[in-house]
């Protein structure tokens, strides 16, 4: 059996912001650039993900 250990620690509030804007500015980027009018499926999955990963990074830049 495999034990494996999770390590976590406590980074830089303003560095995680940073990061969450930066992400967010490359999703809105990414779903600009995409539109809405993907030609395949994997298209339109890829711009619900980028538009589901917008949501999460917004909610969580207003908690911070």
């Amino acid at each position: 059996t495999v034990k494996m250990t999770v390590k976590t620690h406590r980074s830089d509030i303003k560095c995680q912001t940073k990061d969450l804007n930066a992400e967010a500015r490359y999703l809105e980027e990414r779903i600009k650039q995409m539109g809405f009018e993907g030609d395949c499926a994997y298209e339109r999955a890829m711009y619900t993900f980028y538009l589901d990963r917008l949501c999460d990074v917004r909610t969580q830049l207003a908690a911070s």
